[in-house]
Formats: structure tokens, C-alpha cells, sequence
């Protein structure tokens, strides 16, 4: 697709979903609305004294995906985070191990709910899948088929099976065009296309292999020299 793979689900039973069932997929799939509270983060009492109990690494859902984000977090990402120094020394100090072994939301010293919810917050951003909620909840799209070209980038659209996704490379196999063209450039950042890294561009009259030209005609930052 344009910004990313579009991933298509065979079902009979999500080939009945409607625009609100695919906006609850898409939901969940961005922690829309994620209320920490119903995930088990919560502070009770115990003998009287506030003890945080929460989810753990492991389990289903956003429950498993919360801990494993706080456990990237607290591994590089902690002075970028909000916390006060007092907190981010804490953590720092911690053994982020005990994540994976343990009950571990009232063994850091000084940190408390608050700052648990806040770490929550951000592994749920870390987590979250970046969907096109647009494209996943229409259901009057047509889905573009193999070999033909998108508009927006001149890229040929291709199936992928699942165990080539790591190898896959978007920026070679799917290129169309033979040949070379000239096309003025108004503006284009540096890019790659198959071997070859084009730009940046400003103001110039290039002539370029009729894939990259391609690309930048259909972005609009490029027309075409006759």
C-alpha cells in the first residue's frame, strides 16, 4: 500500500464484520481508550499498607504487551519519559529483570501508582500497532490487485506470504519501469530504490532510472521533461 502493508484477513466469520466490528479491531489493535484499571493495574490495601498490583509478562493481550513495553522502556528510554529524576534513579537502580520473573509493581522503591500508570501510558504507545484505521473499517474499498500499479507511488502491488515479510524488501522487488527519464524536481529528501540511493533534491533537472522518476512524479514533487 501506500504507507505500509495492507494485511488481508480470509474469514467467514470477519467477512461478516461491519464498519463497527472493524472499528473495534482497529481500537484495540491502537489501545484506544486503554484504561489501565481494567488491565489489573490497580492499589489496594494490605494490612494496611497501599500495595500496586498489575499485569505480567506473558500474559494474552494487552496485559503481556504492557509489561514487555515497560520492559523496553526502563531498558533506554527512561530520561525521555517525564519521570522526575528522583523516579528515573529508582528505576535505574532496579534490576529490570525482576519483570520477567515476578510480581513486580510494589518492589521499586518510591514508585508508586501514579508513575506505574505514566510508564503504562507510554508502553502502550510503544506497543500499539500504527493501523490505517481508515482503510480497516471501510468495507466499500476495493482491495488493489496483484501486479497492478499504485498510484502514489508507481510501485507494483504484490502478495507477500507471512514468512517472507522479514525478507521482503518494498524498495526492489515491486519495481515496474525499464529505462531512464528526465524529469525537473522541485523538492524530494534523499530515497533508495532497489541498489541505488537518489537526492536529496532542490530545484534541479535530473535524469533519473524511470522507477525513481516514477516515484517522484507521483508524489508530486516532479515533472516531466519532454
Amino acid at each position: 500500500g501506500h504507507r505500509g502493508y495492507h494485511v488481508h484477513v480470509y474469514s467467514k466469520q470477519t467477512s461478516q464484520f461491519g464498519e463497527e466490528e472493524r472499528r473495534e479491531i482497529a481500537d484495540y489493535l491502537l489501545a484506544q481508550g486503554l484504561d489501565p484499571q481494567l488491565h489489573e493495574l490497580e492499589e489496594i490495601s494490605v494490612a494496611g499498607t497501599k500495595v500496586a498490583e498489575g499485569p505480567l509478562i506473558g500474559q494474552p493481550g494487552w496485559r503481556g504487551r504492557i509489561v514487555a513495553g515497560i520492559y523496553d522502556i526502563l531498558g533506554s528510554e527512561m530520561d525521555q519519559i517525564g519521570l522526575t529524576s528522583t523516579q528515573v534513579n529508582a528505576l535505574k537502580s532496579w534490576d529490570r529483570e525482576d519483570l520477567l520473573r515476578k510480581p513486580f509493581w510494589s518492589s521499586v522503591k518510591g514508585v508508586g501508582i501514579s508513575t506505574w500508570k505514566s510508564l503504562v501510558s507510554k508502553a502502550v504507545e510503544k506497543k500499539s500497532a500504527k493501523i490505517d484505521t481508515v482503510v480497516t473499517t471501510d468495507i466499500h474499498r476495493l482491495i488493489r490487485m496483484p501486479g497492478t500499479l499504485n498510484g502514489h507511488t508507481g510501485l507494483l502491488a504484490m502478495n507477500v506470504p507471512e514468512e517472507r515479510l522479514d525478507e521482503f524488501d518494498p524498495f526492489t522487488e515491486p519495481l515496474a519501469f525499464k529505462g531512464e527519464m528526465k524529469v525537473k524536481i522541485q523538492d524530494s529528501p534523499g530515497f533508495r530504490l532497489g541498489e541505488e540511493r537518489f537526492g536529496p533534491y532542490h530545484d534541479e533537472t535530473v535524469l533519473l532510472p524511470s522507477t525513481a522518476a516514477m516515484l517522484l512524479l507521483c508524489k508530486h514533487r516532479a515533472e516531466p521533461i519532454a
